[in-house]
């Protein structure tokens, strides 16, 4: 015994409901319209996350600095030789270096500071006072590395503080001005 399907009596028109008995389409000025608020949306997306960039620019260079301190610290520990961070300002760079005899100083490795970010003139460690580690892992003094992000929009700066001691460092806050 087979059961019969009923059929519904609910049809739709898609002409109907959907268009209202339009059916010519978008008119040039509703595609305008569209357009207009899409590339709004657009530009403002592309301005906020440019505006992030330049942030995650300045914080990255500033751990790498921070690594690399870290690095070199570690170094002087586990091969008992002085090392240190010679800080070059004015052409953006630093470079490490290792002691391995009295007052001769041989480079590890140079690095870069790409981008948009500066090593400022503030920084209390240079060429002519790098931030050295006996053997020991002991920093030979405490200062204050500054990193800037210049545009002609805004500025950001960051701070590097190495502390006596075990040669701590830490990044503190982002300065927008």
């Amino acid at each position: 015994m087979k059961k019969a399907i009923r059929e519904s009596n609910i049809s739709f028109s898609f002409e109907k409901y959907c268009f209202k008995g339009k059916n010519e389409g978008i008119s040039l000025l509703e595609l305008i319209i569209v357009l207009a608020i899409l590339s709004i949306v657009i530009f403002g997306v592309i301005n906020i996350t440019a505006g992030d960039s330049k942030e995650t620019e300045l914080l990255r260079a500033a751990s790498l600095v921070q690594s690399d301190i870290r690095y070199t610290q570690n170094r002087s520990l586990t091969y008992s030789m002085r090392h240190r961070l010679a800080f070059n300002i004015s052409s953006n760079f630093y470079k490490i270096q290792y002691e391995p005899e009295l007052g001769i100083w041989n480079t590890l490795r140079k690095e870069n500071i790409y981008g948009n970010v500066f090593l400022e003139q503030e920084s209390t460690f240079n060429e002519s006072r790098p931030l050295s580690f006996t053997v020991r892992g002991t920093a030979s003094g405490a200062g204050t590395i500054w990193l800037s992000n210049k545009s002609s929009s805004s500025s950001y700066r960051i701070r590097i503080t190495v502390t006596l001691g075990a040669g701590g460092t830490n990044i503190y806050e982002i300065i927008k001005y």
